[in-house]
C-alpha cells in the first residue's frame, strides 16, 4: 500500500513531537536532579557552617574565660609578691587600743623567747581586720630582712602547745586555695605518701622516691 506525502509529513511531525516531549521530560528530570543535589549539598554545607560557627563561639568563650583566669592569677601573684616579707602571727593577746609599736614589741618577744631569734628587723606590725571583743586579731608583721622570715618559719614548730601560730601572709584567694589543698594533703599523708604544699600547689611523692 502506497504512503502518501501527507501521511509521511504526519509521521515526521508525530516523531518530532514525541522526541520533543521526551527531550523536555529528560531535561526536566535532569534539572530536578540538579536542584535536589544542590539542595542536599547546601543543607550539608549549612550544617557544617553551623558546626564551625558553634566551635568558633565555644573556643572564643574558652579563650575569654582562660584570659580572665590568667589575669586573675597574675593579679593574685602580684599581690602575694607584695606580701613576700610578711608573716601572720595568730593567738597573741590583744590589749585595748593597742598601738603598732606595742604589737611589734609582742611579736619580737615571741621571736626572742620562744624561737631563739633575736634582733629581728621589723618595718611594721599591726592587727588585721576590725576589732572584735570576742577574739584577739592576727598581727601582720612586715619584715625588713627575708632571712629573718625564713628563720622564723623554720623554727615556728617550737610554738607547738602554746596556741600561737605563725604563717606566711597571702591574699584571700591564695589562702582559700591553700586551705583546700591542706585537706587533700591530709588525705595523701594518711595514705602513706609524702605530701606538702608549695605556694598554691600540692606536691605528692612516694616516700621511697623522696629518699632517692
Amino acid at each position: 500500500m502506497a504512503v502518501t506525502l501527507v501521511e509521511i509529513k504526519k509521521m515526521i511531525k508525530d516523531l518530532f513531537t514525541k522526541y520533543k516531549v521526551e527531550t523536555e521530560a529528560a531535561l526536566k528530570q535532569q534539572e530536578n536532579n540538579f536542584i535536589n543535589i544542590v539542595s542536599a549539598n547546601t543543607k550539608i554545607l549549612n550544617e557544617i557552617l553551623d558546626k564551625v560557627e558553634k566551635n568558633i563561639l565555644e573556643n572564643a568563650k574558652k579563650i575569654s574565660t582562660h584570659a580572665t583566669e590568667v589575669e586573675e592569677i597574675k593579679l593574685r601573684e602580684i599581690e602575694d609578691r607584695s606580701r613576700r616579707s610578711n608573716l601572720r602571727v595568730k593567738g597573741v593577746k590583744e590589749d585595748d587600743n593597742e598601738s603598732w609599736l606595742e604589737s611589734e614589741i609582742k611579736v619580737k618577744k615571741i621571736f626572742d623567747e620562744y624561737l631563739g631569734i633575736k634582733d629581728v628587723k621589723i618595718e611594721r606590725a599591726h592587727r588585721a581586720g576590725k576589732e572584735d571583743i570576742k577574739k584577739h586579731r592576727t598581727i601582720v608583721v612586715k619584715l625588713l630582712d627575708f632571712k629573718d622570715k625564713e628563720a622564723i618559719l623554720r623554727n615556728s614548730s617550737k610554738l607547738k602547745g602554746k596556741n600561737i601560730f605563725i604563717n606566711e601572709d597571702f591574699c584571700a584567694e591564695t589562702n582559700r586555695i591553700r586551705k583546700d589543698l591542706r585537706e587533700k594533703m591530709k588525705i595523701e599523708r594518711q595514705s602513706g605518701k609524702f605530701a606538702y604544699i608549695s605556694y598554691d600547689k600540692l606536691i605528692v611523692r612516694e616516700w621511697n622516691a623522696k629518699k632517692k
